[in-house]
């Protein structure tokens, strides 16, 4: 046996094998995150709101990702996770409508109004999206 494996068995005994297998798992897990690529500045997530997207029913607490001018992703807020470091929009009771009778797909132009009233009533705009970009 080399001299060096004499010393770490009984350091691994003392400690337990269980908490060095946590300390490899950490390592590697930190490894593994400093590795990956963040979300662009060019991501932004509104959250929150009621999105009235076309013949489809009403979804409420809806999320809408928005990455690069497309929309990445849309679903509830249970079930569409946000990526982090983007830029949120909180729009909780407001709503999302796609611009110009449209409707907002995923990989679709990202091309929407928020509105503070319900828009099949009566829309109040408070900021408007034209491919990604808001522009009101």
């Amino acid at each position: 046996m080399q001299a060096g494996c004499a010393r770490i068995r009984p350091a691994i005994a003392r400690i337990g094998i269980a908490t060095v297998i946590r300390i490899v798992i950490a390592v590697c897990m930190a490894v593994f995150a400093a590795c990956t690529n963040p979300p662009s500045a060019d991501t932004t997530v509104i959250i929150g709101a009621t999105l009235l997207n076309g013949s489809q029913p009403p979804l409420s607490n809806a999320v809408v990702i928005i990455k690069d001018e497309v929309v990445d992703a849309i679903g509830t807020q249970q079930m569409t996770p946000i990526p982090p470091g983007s830029a949120k929009v909180e729009a909780y009771g407001k709503y999302v409508i796609p611009q110009e009778g449209g409707e907002l797909r995923v990989g679709g132009k990202a091309n929407l109004a928020i509105s503070s009233t319900d828009p099949r009533i009566h829309a109040t705009v408070e900021r408007r999206m034209t491919n990604g970009r808001w522009v009101q």
